[in-house]
């Protein structure tokens, strides 16, 4: 999806010559993988002469919003504080992590009181 995100339509050609330079996919498994995210609806194939063009379906913004909150329904019941704790408690964030959340939770503070 990453592939198609940053540059589509593209052929099954087109998304194995940039996926040979991160993984060492075969072709089949390539097209395969494409088949079933058409059939989920993820992907729209176009025939174009005698290649089929690929693109997504949704935003990998969408993508990530809800793939984000399915993963926190599922381990934690949907609730982030848990999942930061469990970062937490095995040193998994670093100065610049801790920063960074900080950071979001004063901008949302801010937005809450402005509302």
């Amino acid at each position: 999806m990453d592939v198609l995100w940053r540059n589509s339509p593209l052929t099954s050609k087109q998304i194995m010559t940039a996926l040979e330079q991160t993984s060492d996919w075969h072709e089949n498994t390539v097209r395969t993988l494409l088949s079933r995210l058409t059939q989920k609806g993820l992907l729209t194939k176009e025939k174009v002469k005698r290649e089929y063009f690929y693109t997504p379906n949704l935003s990998q913004e969408k993508y990530i919003k809800d793939e984000s909150k399915s993963f926190l329904s599922r381990l934690f019941n949907g609730e982030i504080s848990p999942l930061i704790a469990s970062f937490a408690e095995q040193d998994m964030l670093s100065d610049k992590d801790i920063d960074e959340i900080q950071t979001i939770l004063e901008a949302l503070k801010k937005e809450q009181k402005n509302e």
